[in-house]
Parts: structure tokens; C-alpha cells; sequence
């Protein structure tokens, strides 16, 4: 092997004369001998000397005298067998010595090089860098091999002057020189190279680079790591160079030294204790990740920005980046860069590529290799790294320029838990110094270290700065992030072994760690946010708890839930500052209408106490009863003076009444039995009379002793004793009859009603006025509606528990202040939309510049017009507590017969007229205003977001709407369309219909009303409402198509309908599936399609509808889009799980039901009815209603839309989806309207064969006849039917085919049953016998599609033509001349 290297390297020939005398001396296999025996040998032989040499003085001088300048000749090309030959020597040892002198050589080269050629000549580099390149190689292969162990030599290659050397390069070097890189690449890479010491000062050089980009960087967070990073080593400071680099170059010199550091982790991990190198490199490596991994306004790092944020930053209504303040973007790094390096702008539009580039060489971070060397670090040095690492995320946080998204930061969380965790107990340290407490965080709690049970104290009190809310937003967004990828239970609970997300942490050890790490406050500060970037409680927290409360057999799950409302109780009660005039909470509140609570506290107090008890929790009695005797004894009550939080107990006895009050039950055999309460267990019932009589004793003239406030006080806790079902109606008097009240709690309610109605009557009482908002009044008034506020909740609930102790005169009272709260909210409700439609008025005659003022002036008058909201609580008791005296005369035989009969000596007749009337009118006029305000999107909006204040209101409006008379309803629209504000009471309900932020209650009772009897004849065209005058004439005026009249008209759809039916199909089939425009597309078809199904057929009413429907692609986009919800897929795959299967399966069976039904029936009520809430599922069930009631009605339109799918799989689908569900159902009609069809003319016979599905016209004239056989498909009406002559006699072959082609043209375009196809053909083929020409382009008398006669005839040639078929003709060829004579037409 050596012989070979030599011949290779000096020549054949130099070795001619060498061969002989090497042999003579039995030199036969030259590669046994060591290289420095042989270099002996050389130097005998090459003397002529016979006597081997003494001395290695000789050798070593020709080793450094010939060899080393031989190999590494610095002005021929570096060859890497000389190179290989030279480092040969130092294998067996011997000269090991003269390492140095060949780095003298090397060294020498370079000083000489610099003095003659200048420092930009880099040969000595090359030759170092190949040298120690191939060094490093050597051991390597050996180090693979082993072959040769003893020959792996850990010296001589450590030298003092290769520590220099070394230091010099990366020092005073171009990094970006290929020599330079691999030099220090491999002399950092490799533990034997360098000494621990210079090993050292290169990282820190390389480091430096790094730690510049960070310093340059345009984030302040950033910037500050840099500082932290630093102070790790004994509090140096970075001095930046006093000549900087472009910023290409400081990018490029990054990217080099992450590479050589990224590669020689497993050399810096040996460096030991002795430096803290290792934790300011890692710390570094992180930071300058999440610095590319950003989205940022500045020109150098916008494009991998971008990169990274597609998924995380989206932009909200308003066209803002969510997460991303544009004001507050720091420009440093576009300052710093420019000014410091002389940079110009274009210049710095490199800096993007450069961050893919740096990017992609960080890639190593994301390996095994990485996550061992971060595991395998000092403890000390772990510990910092996770410490400075975390005051990086969190200064991103609370920083005062933040431009992360809370993902990303969330993201970088992960980083550290990940990459430094190594136990669950690890986890929760490091999730510590995440939420740890700053200025900012928490506001609503604070963590105390002494006690679990003192962990929380909440704060109160405090008017905070709308910066530090934000801050606080940041944090709960980051929380919750952090919650959803590691697992609520690891952040709330801190149970590491309950997690299931932990596969991105595999090799944890798992433990219990108990409630050392319980964070019921953070729990707490979420619920008090409730509303932050990307989330709210009650998608996370809510949720969480509610897990919590399922799980009862984990006793560690039950601690935070409890922890959480103790912390909420005290500090809701203690936070209240202000009266909140809102008490009704009759009806079921949902979450969304919990975040318009004022107090956060209390808010959050709400909110979990309906998640833990009304949500199907597992919260029942037993807690609500714990609760109760903890947080309402008496005497804390007496020491509270404060209405505001007499208020907020009485809000939450609210929530826990139902459950106090319910009457426990056993199943036994199927039966329910009523459990005794046991009579030495404590009941509400002790505390609940106290506070009636308390009331009671404060129940005094203003003259007394006690004062108003006082009364208020107490009549508000104990009415709140009392709940009220969510139904209201006859379901509230049953309810409370059931529920567990005593004897002596009715009568103490009684006697307290009783005792509020002689007040209300006593001189000097008034009923509330809300005109007057004048400041000195404002108190008063505010004191004056909560208190009337109180009187509607007690008379409704007197109502539901004492009416059969009701007298005349407390009936009366009743009554009496039901009529008046009415009739004030429907005042309040017609001026908002008077004022309304006089600015509407106001902006049709101005110009462009001034729309935008009168949009501000109706919001303005808008604003003004909530004072109604502040007797909307009235409102909704008025409207409660008459649906409860409706509900007493709906109860079943055994109600008390007297207490009616004084109901009815209180005039309740009159009143319940009077009553209605005004609830139809409130119901009219929010609707009107929406519509007067339909002109400008934002003040429509303005009209529907207040009604969303006022969800308990509008619900119970809308029940009692639509309990209502048909001619209660008549009369309250004919009055509403004289009143003559806004566009009428049909563009009312359309507006209450498509509204931009709907009521579900409101839309279902406004299509219930368009959809049926007296409005849904004028709901869809310009008519007058059906009254049973209007439908006889229509009788008398419409009857069988009148042949000489156009149909083809504009079918006069209301234009609200039209805009909603003519829905561009990219902005709906691009929606969400569950989006309010899918939404109400769906109810509009399902309007039009019911209205066109309750018309008689061949009327030109419904002509009109029919040829609208053909001349326009509505109906495509209406198919299109419902099959976007009917999944056609009948099995899933066999990956998906037994359970999704199953609920699959359902759903297809209630989609394939409702589209049987809808065919069966021809009314998809019973699909609307059940759309709300909306969900997926629902809506599915409503596009299958439709599409069923499609297939009734229009026919014809399904099928050319089923004709021309292209993709055939989705075709079979369908196909077999209508042949199962609905082709059955509608064969069966057809069959029987065939043989109830009663036929006039004595010419023409109709016969039907169900099993065959065939149908048979004979038709016979004068003394021609034939017999036609129509055979229906298995999926009708998808395919055509097939048409066939059995028998003709006296007919011609062109006649008959003639007539069997018109006869399939009629079934094919006929949207109706086919009796009436076959009449129409059949009148068809009389006009022909009398001699009526027949339309030249269609070939037929009678237009198949819209039953009209030719009429329009060609002035040259005569030939009369159908206006539709002319029409067609026109736009398919282009030109306007008559399809036989070419004459301009």
C-alpha cells in the first residue's frame, strides 16, 4: 500500500534505481513496513550507505527539508495522496514531534503570503483545511473499522499553533471561503483537533455571529434575549464591530456558523462544566428560530414570514390581522440595518431569502440527535437554557410591540418543553416560569406559594388600563394554545398521566404528581378574560370544567371546579359596583348572551355555574344544596347593603333554584316515585321564609322605617326562590305545581304580592317613566326600573305558584300593569322604527357624500331609542306572565274553577285581544325598522346587534306569535301596512328571515307566517293577502291556462326573496356549510318551492313561477349546493371506527327520511322547524326535505340538471339515492292522480298499471286512433320516460312519429304529473285536426314547456312562431332573421 502511494506520488522513475537495492536487502512486501522504516531505507539507499542509520537526524531532516515541502507545495495544486503520505508518518508515532514543523511550514507559508501577495491570498487556509480534513477522515474510517486500534492516535494533532491557526480563521477570516468553513467545521466537530480551551474561544467567535443577527434583529424581545444570553457569561457585554458587514453577509455568516455549531454537538457536549458556552449556544439557536419563524412589516424576513403564518394569521371582518398590530410594528431592524451598515432599501430585499436559507440550516433542531444533546446537558445548564428561554416568550407577550401570533408563541413554548423536559415533574417547573406572575398577568388573580387552599386571592377594584387588558388577552390566548397541544388537564390540573397528547414527548417517566401543580387561578384569569384572539371560555375553559365534573371517580378532577367557583363567589360578590336592572333569567340563557355580563367576575361566575348545572352536566342536587348552605346564610345577607350585589346572588340563586326546588324521584319498576325529604336534614325552606319575611317587614310606606332600598333588596333575593320554567305557558303552572314549595311559602309570596299591590296603589305612586335621562334623574330612574323590574318577576311568579289564591282586584293589578308594560314597549318599538324610516326617507333624495352622515344619524337615533332596552326586562315579564295566564285555560280537567272565573271578571277578554295585539305589533316593528334600514348593510346591522341584547325578550315574543290566531295575525298586518312605515309587513318578515345576526325564534316564526295561511299567498309575488273573498275569485278568474294570453312575463317575485333565490353560485358553494347565506338560500327555495306547491296546476300563476325557474340557473346552484350537504356515501371506510359509522349511518337515515317525507307530503315544515340551532346535520336534513319536495314540484329542472352531470359515480349515487327514498313515493302519486284524472272528452281514455309503472293513453279522432304507452323509470322523474305506439289506425308514420316525439316533449318538460302532460298533449293534437300550424322550430302546436300558441308570425313568409322557441333561436345562432326565409325578423 505504501509502495503504491510512493509510486504514485514521486513517479515510476524516481523509484528505478531504488527497486534492486530495496530488494537486496529483502525488502519484499514493502506495505508490512512502518513509513518511517521505509523513509530509513529510502535515505540508505538514496546515499549509497550499506549501514543503517544511528540517528533519526538524518530522517527528520529529510522528512522536513524534502518531504513537507514536497506535499505541500504551496504553488502547485493540493493533491490529497501527497497529502495522505505525508500524515502516513505519524501513524506509528515516531514523529510525532514533527507535526509541529509541518505547521511551521504551513504557518511560515502563510506569513509569507501575506507579506508578498497581500491577506486576501487564503492557499494556507486551503492547505490547513485539507489537512485537518483529512485527519478527521482518517479517524473516522478507523474509528468505524477498529481494525487498526492501536493506531487511532489522540495526539499530536492538539498544537498550540493549530489553536491559533484555528482562532486566526475564524477571527480575521471570510467565513464564506469554502476552506474557512471546513477548517473550522472540522476542527470544532472533532474532540482531538483543538484544546478545550481554544475550542472554546472559536465557539464564542462563531457564537458572536449569531449573537449579532439577534442583536440587529427588529423584535425588542429578540434584542433582549441577546442581552440575557450574554450576561451568562460573567456579565460581558457584546461590542459590536466598529466595521460592519452588509446585511448579506451577516445572514451569510450566520448561516456558516450555525451549520459548524449544529454539526459539532457532540464535541461541545464533551467540553464539561467548566464553561457556560453550551447554554448560551443553544439559547442563541432557539431565539434566532422564532426570530425567522414570525410574521413581520419589514422588508429582511417578510417572505419566510409569510411562509410560516398562512395557517395562523387570517383576517377578521373588518379586513385586520388577527394577532398582528400594524401600529405598533417596531421599524429597528429596518433602522439599525440601514444606518449602521449603509444598506439602501433595495439592498435589503435579499434579507428574505437569506431567512429561508438560515431557516433551512436550523432544520437540525427538529432531529433526535438535537433532543439528545438537549437531554443529555448538565442539569445547571438545562435548567438556565429553560429559563432564559422562557423570559423570551414571555417578554413576546407582554412586550409593548407584539407582532407573534399566540400559536406561534404557544409553538415556541413547546420548543422548550420538548427539547428540555425529561419528566412530567420537569414539565410543570418550566410551565411555571411561563405563567409566572408579571405586570400584566394575572389581573384577575394571583398565585400565592404558601397554602393550595390560599392559591388564589382575586383582585377587584382596579380601573386597568386598556394595554394592560390586552396584554392579558395575549396571555389567555397563549395559555389556552399551550392548553390544546399539551392537554387541559397537564395546564389546569397538572396531572401529567392524563394527557393524551404526550406522543411529541415520548420518553417521559410518568407519575403522578397529585395537586402540587393544581392551577385553579389560571382557570379562574381564562374565565375572566372570556374573549381572546382565536378563542373564548366558552369553547376551552367551559368545556374543561364541565370534563371535570364528569369525572367523578378522579377526586384530584373535582378539587379545580370546586377551587373555581369558590374563588369566583367571593369575588363576584365583592367586585359589584353598579345596578344591573337585569333580572330575568326565566328563559334558558345561552353562553353567548353570558358576554354581554358587565362584571367579568360575575360573568364568569354565570357562565360556569350554567356549564356545571344546565349544560347535561353531572351537577344536580346534591351540589346545588352544598352551594346554597355555604355561600347564602342569612346573616351574611343582613350585612350586605348593596343592591349591585343583592343582584348578583339573586342572578345566581336563579341558576340554583331549579335544582333546589325539584322533587327528588326513584325508578322502580319502570314507575317514578317521589322521595321523602328527610325531616332532620337542613332545607332551603328555613332560610327562604326568613328572606319572604324579611321582604314582608321591609315591605313599608316611604314613611317608614325602612327604606326603599332596603325592600328592593330583600324582594329581589326572594323572588329569586321561586324559578320559573323556561317554557312558560301552561309548562310553567304545571311546573311549579310540581315543585318542592311548602305551604308557607306560597303564603308568605302571597301575602308579599298582596302587599306590593296595595303600595303600587297608595298615593304618589307612578308608574315608570324612562324619558328623562337628565343626569341628577339618571340614579333615580335606574332605582325606579329595577325596582319595577322586581315587581314583574314577583307578579310572575304569584302567577305560577298562587294563582288559585288570586282575587279580582289582584287579578286586575295583574292585568293592569301587563297592559301598560305592553303598550310602553310597543310605543318605544314603533318610534325606533319610525325614526328609522325618516332618515331611510332623508337618504333617498340626498347625494353620495352625505349617505355616510345619514347612516351616522340613524345610528345616533338608534342609540338614543335604547331606552327601550332598558324596559326590555318589563317586556319580557309582560310577555312571560301572559303566556301564563294563556296557560291556565289550557290545563287539563280539576283546575280550580273559581280563581278562572275571577280572572274573568278582571276583564282578561278584553285584555288578551288588546294584549295580543300589541305583541304582534312589537313583533312587526323590529322587523320594520331592520327593513326600513335595509338601504345601508351597517344600519340594518345596527337594528339586528340590538336586538341581540334583548334574546329573552324576542324568544318569548316569538313564542306567543306563533300561538296566535289566524285572525289576530290578519289584523295585525293589515294594521302594520296602513301604519305605512317602512316597505310593509311582508319586507318586515323577510327582514326578521335573512337578518345579518339572526334570532332562531324570530326566523322560524317569520317563515311560519310566510309559509302558511293568511300571508304565503302574497309572501312570494305582489298579490293582496288570501282572504276567502280573494281565493274565490281567484277561482273564478284563474282557471285552466288561457292559451292566448303570454306567460312568459316576469313572474313578479318581491325582490328580498329574488336577491336570496339569484345567489351567485361562487359566493355560495364557497361558503361554510353551516354559514347564514347557506342558510338562508335553503329557507328561501324552501318558501318558494311550498308557495309553487300549493298552486293550482296549469294556472298562470304557476306558469309564470315554472317558466321563471327554466329561465334562469337557480335551480342548478340550488341542486348543486344541496348535495354539498346529502352525503351519498352509504358506508365509511374501513379505517373509520365502528362509532362513525354508526352516527354516519343515522344521519344518511334522517336525510333518506326527510326526503321521503318531503316527496310523500310536499311540505318541508317539519325540516325548517328543527333547522335551529344549526349544525351540519340539521341543515343536512333540510337539503333533503328540499330536494324531495324539488323532485314533486319541479321535476323537469332536476332532471336536465341530472342530465348533464358529468361525473358519473356522483350520477350513480344520486341515482340510486332518489330511486330508494324518493321515487317510490312519488310513482305512487302519479298512479293515482292517473286514475283520478277524470277526462271530459270522449276521445281520449287514460289507464294506469302500477306494477308495470306503465300508463296507457287511447285517443281516437274521427277515424284516426292510436294507442300510446308511457313507461315511468325506477329512479323518476331523474330519467325520461319512454314513449311507444302498441296500435294506430289511420294515422300516417310521419304523423305518429310526430306525435310520439311531442308526446315525450311534453313528459320531458312537464314539471307536474304526467295526466296532465298527456291532457296538454292531447289539446295539442285538436289544434292540429283544426287546422292550427304548428311552430316550425319545435315542431308542436302547443309549447311544451309554457303551453303557449304560436303568435309571433314572420312578416314575409307568414309562419307563426313560440316566443320562446324564436327567443332561443336568436341567441343560439346569432343572428335575428326567420329560421325558414333568412328575412330579418
Amino acid at each position: 500500500m505504501l509502495l503504491a502511494k510512493l509510486v504514485s506520488t514521486y513517479g515510476p522513475e524516481a523509484f528505478s534505481s531504488v527497486k534492486l537495492p530495496l530488494q537486496s536487502k529483502g525488502v519484499t512486501a514493502v506495505e508490512d513496513l512502518s513509513a518511517f522504516k521505509l523513509l530509513n531505507l529510502v535515505g540508505e539507499v538514496s546515499s549509497g550507505r550499506d549501514a543503517e542509520c544511528s540517528s533519526y537526524t538524518d530522517i527528520r531532516d529529510i522528512f522536513r527539508k524534502h518531504l513537507i515541502p514536497w506535499s505541500l507545495n504551496a504553488d502547485r495544486p493540493i493533491e490529497s495522496s501527497k497529502l495522505e503520505l505525508l500524515l502516513s508518518f505519524f501513524e506509528d508515532g515516531n514523529l510525532t514531534s514533527e507535526w509541529d514543523s509541518v505547521l511551521s511550514y504551513v504557518l511560515g507559508e502563510a506569513d509569507t503570503e501575506d507579506e508578498a501577495k497581500g491577506s486576501e491570498n487564503l492557499k494556507w487556509i486551503d492547505i490547513l483545511a485539507a489537512l485537518v480534513d483529512l485527519i478527521c477522515q482518517k479517524k473516522n474510517s478507523e474509528d468505524g473499522s477498529r481494525n487498526r486500534s492501536s493506531q487511532v492516535i489522540t495526539g499530536p494533532w492538539q498544537s498550540p499553533r493549530l489553536d491559533a491557526a484555528v482562532l486566526t480563521v475564524a477571527q480575521n477570516r471570510n467565513l464564506q471561503h469554502p476552506s474557512c468553513s471546513q477548517l473550522l467545521r472540522n476542527a470544532v466537530g472533532d474532540p482531538n483537533i483543538l484544546s478545550t480551551t481554544a475550542k472554546v474561544q472559536v465557539i464564542e467567535v462563531l457564537f458572536n455571529h449569531i449573537l449579532l443577527l439577534l442583536l440587529l434583529s427588529e423584535s425588542s424581545w429578540a434584542r433582549q434575549s441577546a442581552e440575557w444570553i450574554f450576561w451568562q457569561k460573567d456579565n460581558a457585554k457584546f461590542h459590536q464591530p466598529q466595521e460592519m458587514k452588509p446585511l448579506v453577509k451577516l445572514f451569510e455568516d450566520a448561516r456558516i456558523a450555525v451549520d459548524i455549531l449544529g454539526n459539532s454537538l457532540a464535541s461541545i457536549l464533551q467540553l464539561g462544566e467548566e464553561t457556560t458556552v453550551q447554554v448560551r449556544l443553544l439559547t442563541a439557536f432557539f431565539c434566532l428560530k422564532w426570530t425567522i419563524e414570525k410574521p413581520s412589516s419589514t422588508v429582511s424576513m417578510r417572505n419566510s414570514a409569510d411562509d410560516v403564518f398562512e395557517d395562523y394569521e387570517t383576517e377578521s371582518e373588518h379586513g385586520e390581522a388577527i394577532g398582528i398590530y400594524h401600529d405598533e410594528l417596531p421599524q429597528t431592524m429596518l433602522h439599525n440595518s440601514a444606518e449602521v451598515t449603509g444598506n439602501t432599501e433595495n439592498e435589503l430585499d435579499v434579507g428574505s431569502e437569506c431567512s429561508s436559507i438560515l431557516s433551512a440550516s436550523l432544520k437540525f433542531l427538529d432531529t433526535k440527535e438535537f433532543l439528545s444533546f438537549c437531554r443529555r446537558l448538565h442539569t445547571v445548564f438545562r435548567k438556565s437554557s429553560q429559563k432564559i428561554l422562557a423570559q423570551c416568550v414571555r417578554y413576546a407577550l407582554l412586550g409593548e410591540s407584539y407582532i407573534y401570533c399566540q400559536k406561534l408563541v404557544g409553538q415556541w413554548a413547546l420548543d422548550i418543553i420538548s427539547n428540555f423536559c425529561i419528566d412530567a415533574e420537569d414539565v410543570q417547573d418550566t410551565l411555571n416560569l411561563l405563567l409566572a406572575s408579571e405586570e400584566g398577568w394575572p389581573i384577575w388573580a394571583e398565585v400565592s406559594s404558601i397554602e393550595r387552599k390560599s392559591i388564589c386571592i382575586c383582585k377587584f377594584g382596579k380601573v386597568l388600563p386598556v394595554k394592560t387588558m390586552e396584554i392579558n388577552k395575549r396571555f389567555a390566548g397563549f395559555v389556552d394554545t399551550l392548553a390544546g397541544s399539551l392537554g387541559q388537564e397537564l395546564i389546569f390540573l397538572g396531572q401529567s398521566a392524563l394527557s393524551d397528547k404526550y406522543n411529541l414527548l415520548s420518553g417521559w417517566e410518568v407519575k403522578n404528581l397529585g395537586l402540587r401543580y393544581s392551577r385553579a387561578w389560571l382557570v379562574v384569569e381564562l374565565l375572566c378574560t372570556w374573549e381572546w384572539n382565536e378563542g373564548n371560555a366558552i369553547k376551552s375553559v367551559l368545556p374543561f370544567l364541565r370534563f371535570c365534573t364528569n369525572n367523578k371517580h378522579e377526586s384530584d378532577f373535582n378539587v379545580v371546579p370546586l377551587d373555581v367557583i369558590e374563588i369566583l363567589f367571593h369575588g363576584a360578590f365583592k367586585s359589584c359596583t353598579k345596578i344591573d336592572n337585569s333580572t330575568f333569567n326565566v328563559v334558558k340563557v345561552q353562553h353567548d348572551e353570558v358576554t354581554t355580563t358587565g362584571e367579568p367576575l360575575f360573568r364568569a361566575l354565570q357562565g360556569t355555574l350554567k356549564t356545571l348545572f344546565e349544560d347535561n352536566a353531572f351537577w344536580g342536587r346534591a351540589e346545588a344544596e352544598s352551594l346554597f348552605f355555604k355561600y347564602f346564610p342569612v346573616e351574611e345577607l343582613k350585612s350586605v347593603s348593596c343592591i349591585s350585589v343583592t343582584n348578583t346572588a339573586s342572578k345566581v340563586l336563579d341558576i340554583l333554584m331549579p335544582f333546589l326546588r325539584k322533587k327528588d324521584t326513584v325508578e322502580m319498576g319502570g314507575i317514578s316515585t317521589v322521595v321523602t325529604s328527610d325531616e332532620n336534614k337542613p332545607g332551603i325552606e328555613k332560610f327562604v321564609c326568613q328572606w319572604l319575611e324579611m321582604a314582608l317587614s321591609a315591605s313599608m310606606s316611604p314613611s317608614g322605617e325602612k327604606t326603599e332600598t332596603e325592600s328592593i333588596r330583600w324582594l329581589t333575593i326572594a323572588v329569586s326562590c321561586f324559578p320559573l320554567n323556561s317554557s312558560g305557558g301552561a309548562g310553567t303552572i304545571l311546573a311549579a305545581s310540581t315543585s318542592e314549595v311548602t305551604v308557607k311559602e306560597k303564603s308568605l309570596l302571597v301575602a308579599l304580592f298582596q302587599k306590593q299591590r296595595l303600595q303600587a296603589s297608595m298615593p304618589g305612586s307612578h308608574p315608570v317613566a324612562a324619558d328623562d335621562f337628565s343626569q341628577e334623574n339618571l340614579q333615580t330612574l335606574v332605582l325606579d326600573l329595577y325596582s319595577e323590574s322586581i315587581l314583574a318577576k314577583l307578579i310572575a311568579a304569584a302567577v305560577a305558584y298562587c294563582w288559585p289564591e288570586f282575587e279580582v282586584e289582584d287579578w286586575k293589578f295583574v292585568l293592569l300593569r301587563l297592559y301598560n308594560w305592553l303598550e310602553a314597549a310597543v310605543v318605544d318599538a314603533e318610534e325606533l322604527a319610525e325614526a328609522v324610516a325618516d332618515a331611510a326617507r332623508e337618504v333617498e333624495g340626498a347625494n353620495e357624500h352625505k349617505e355616510c352622515s345619514d347612516c351616522m344619524k340613524i345610528s345616533a337615533e338608534m342609540a338614543v331609542s335604547k331606552k327601550g332596552k332598558s324596559c326590555s326586562e318589563l317586556t319580557s315579564f309582560a310577555v312571560y306572565i301572559f303566556s301564563e295566564i294563556q296557560g291556565l285555560y289550557s290545563l287539563e280537567v280539576g283546575k280550580p274553577q273559581q280563581p278562572l272565573k275571577n280572572l274573568a271578571l278582571a276583564s282578561w277578554e278584553r285584555i288578551e285581544v288588546r294584549a295580543l295585539e300589541d305583541i304582534l305589533r312589537l313583533f312587526l316593528a323590529t322587523g320594520l325598522a331592520e327593513s326600513a334600514a335595509s338601504f345601508d348593510r351597517t344600519a340594518a346591522e345596527i337594528i339586528s346587534v340590538n336586538r341581540l341584547d334583548q334574546v329573552q325578550l324576542w324568544e318569548s315574543v316569538a313564542d306567543v306569535a306563533l300561538n296566535s290566531s289566524t285572525r289576530a295575525l290578519e289584523s295585525a298586518v293589515r294594521a302594520a301596512d296602513l301604519w305605512g312605515v317602512g316597505k310593509g309587513s311582508i319586507n318586515a318578515l323577510y327582514s326578521l328571515l335573512f337578518s345579518s345576526h339572526p334570532i332562531p325564534s324570530l326566523q322560524w316564526a317569520a317563515y311560519h307566517f310566510l309559509s302558511t295561511d293568511p300571508l304565503r299567498y302574497c309572501a312570494i309575488t305582489w298579490r293582496p293577502m288570501k282572504t276567502e273573498q280573494v281565493e274565490s275569485s281567484e277561482r273564478e278568474s284563474e282557471p285552466v291556462v288561457n292559451e292566448d294570453s303570454s306567460i312568459t312575463s316576469d313572474a313578479n317575485i318581491r325582490p328580498d326573496l329574488a336577491a336570496v333565490l339569484e345567489t351567485p353560485a361562487v359566493t355560495l358553494l364557497q361558503s361554510l356549510l353551516t354559514s347564514s347565506s347557506r342558510v338562508n338560500y335553503l329557507l328561501a327555495w324552501s318558501l318558494f318551492l311550498t308557495h309553487l306547491q300549493s298552486l293550482t296546476p296549469l294556472t298562470p300563476a304557476r306558469e309564470r313561477l315554472v317558466q321563471y325557474t327554466q329561465d334562469s340557473e337557480s335551480p342548478n346552484i340550488l341542486l348543486d349546493c344541496l348535495f354539498q350537504h346529502i352525503s351519498l356515501k352509504k358506508t365509511s371506510s374501513l379505517s373509520a371506527s365502528r362509532k362513525r359509522n354508526a352516527k354516519s349511518t343515522l344521519e344518511i337515515s334522517e336525510v333518506t327520511g326527510s326526503a321521503k317525507r318531503a316527496a310523500a307530503t310536499g311540505s318541508v315544515l317539519f325540516a325548517v322547524e328543527g333547522l335551529w340551532p344549526v349544525k351540519k346535520k340539521e341543515i343536512a336534513i333540510l337539503s333533503g326535505a328540499i330536494y324531495g319536495l324539488m323532485l314533486k314540484v319541479l321535476p323537469a329542472c332536476v332532471r336536465i340538471w341530472f342530465t348533464g352531470l358529468r361525473d358519473r359515480s356522483s350520477a350513480s349515487a344520486i341515482e340510486s339515492f332518489t330511486s330508494s327514498c324518493c321515487s317510490p313515493e312519488l310513482l305512487a302519486e302519479e298512479f293515482f292522480k292517473v286514475q283520478a284524472v277524470t277526462v271530459t272528452d270522449e276521445n281520449l281514455s287514460i289507464r294506469a298499471n302500477h306494477s308495470t309503472r306503465e300508463v296507457t293513453a287511447l285517443y281516437k279522432k274521427e277515424e284516426a286512433g292510436m294507442d300510446i304507452v308511457i313507461k315511468l323509470p325506477a329512479c323518476y322523474p331523474l330519467r325520461a320516460v319512454e314513449v311507444e305506439c302498441t296500435r294506430r289506425m289511420g294515422i300516417s308514420e310521419n304523423r305518429l312519429r310526430k306525435w310520439i316525439l311531442s308526446m315525450a316533449a311534453f313528459l320531458r318538460n312537464q314539471n307536474g304529473a304526467v295526466a296532465e302532460a298527456i291532457l296538454v298533449w292531447k289539446r295539442n293534437v285538436d289544434r292540429e285536426f283544426e287546422g292550427v300550424e304548428e311552430c316550425p322550430i319545435c315542431y308542436s302546436i302547443i309549447h311544451t314547456s309554457n303551453h303557449s300558441l304560436p303568435r309571433l308570425a314572420c312578416r314575409t313568409c307568414k309562419h307563426k312562431f313560440h316566443p320562446a322557441c324564436l327567443y332561443k333561436w336568436f341567441s343560439t345562432s346569432h343572428k335575428s332573421t326567420c329560421p325558414l326565409c333568412q328575412t330579418p325578423f
